[in-house]
């Protein structure tokens, strides 16, 4: 187990919470005593019910740490279960257990905390980029293909197909030269988020709409916040790098740009703008913290407290 060290900075969050909020950086997961690497490439992460926080590192191991940075365990689930996917995205259900997204095999699985495989059913309509999970155990997941007409599909837990809905957005930063595949594949690409109601929230990547669905698909709102954008030579550009949704229904956007950190009432009026300490690509909420994701340089996790 490693003893990572117990660092404390205090950082003035900017621009709108500079005079009310602060955040306090409580440790960061990087290397341990010996110097070496604990990720390859740190992608996701959750916090479960007991404060400690599960990270999908690249090519499909978990690590689990408590709340205050010790290891608790690592899930090789790639040897364990003979599995040769590689998963993009990670999720809890209601009973703790564990599911993986699998783009390039089109498969869902979720596991225990012993990494024993308790689920397993092949997404139908497209790629799985992303999952959630909401109370009862349905499973959403974002599918993306030439196949997929709507950007998400709902499962439940032996596979079977409950619906589906959302309508794509077109990007807004993308090369004259690019192929239509590519465009109708980035156009469908998102985050999901569930609150406590069940309301299900999309972010896109490639074009910065949020949205707001009721249980049953409906969408209750949504809102397309002005973007500056010069078109790139190549490729797209995605202004959007994660989304996360509070029990409550607040959403929290973090823009690539900047970066910056957006966050939404349950109403979809933007209610505050701040600017991470550093330039992070990824971030997960906890119940008491915030987890940044920098998985480009460095290869790290860092917990902040909200002040």
């Amino acid at each position: 187990m490693y003893l990572l060290s117990f660092i404390l900075l205090t950082v003035t969050c900017l621009p709108t919470w500079a005079d009310s909020v602060r955040m306090e950086k409580v440790w960061s997961l990087s290397k341990d005593q010996k110097g070496r690497h604990l990720f390859l490439m740190p992608l996701e992460a959750v916090e479960d019910d007991h404060g400690n926080l599960l990270i999908l590192d690249k090519g499909g191991q978990v690590q689990i740490y408590n709340g205050q940075g010790n290891l608790i365990s690592i899930l090789d689930l790639r040897v364990k279960e003979r599995c040769c996917g590689e998963p993009s995205d990670i999720a809890l259900d209601g009973k703790g257990n564990i599911f993986l997204c699998y783009p390039n095999i089109r498969l869902v699985q979720g596991f225990d905390y012993k990494g024993n495989r308790v689920y397993r059913f092949p997404s139908v309509r497209g790629t799985p980029m992303q999952i959630a999970i909401d109370s009862h155990g349905n499973v959403y997941l974002n599918e993306v293909g030439f196949k997929a007409k709507y950007i998400l599909c709902k499962y439940d837990l032996d596979g079977n197909l409950l619906g589906e809905f959302g309508e794509p957005a077109e990007p807004v930063a993308v090369a004259r030269r690019t192929s239509e595949d590519f465009r109708r594949i980035i156009a469908a690409e998102g985050f999901i988020g569930i609150d406590s109601q069940d309301n299900i929230y999309f972010a896109f990547r490639a074009s910065y709409i949020l949205r707001k669905y009721s249980p049953s698909g409906n969408l209750i709102w949504e809102v397309k916040p002005e973007l500056s954008l010069s078109q790139p030579k190549e490729g797209a550009y995605f202004p959007v790098g994660d989304m996360e949704v509070t029990p409550e229904g607040q959403v929290f956007v973090l823009r690539v740009k900047g970066p910056s950190m957006d966050i939404w009432n349950p109403k979809g009026k933007l209610i505050e703008t701040f600017r991470p300490p550093e330039h992070y690509f990824g971030f997960c909420l906890g119940r008491q913290a915030l987890y940044f994701i920098e998985n480009i340089g460095y290869g790290k996790i860092d917990k902040f407290i909200l002040k």
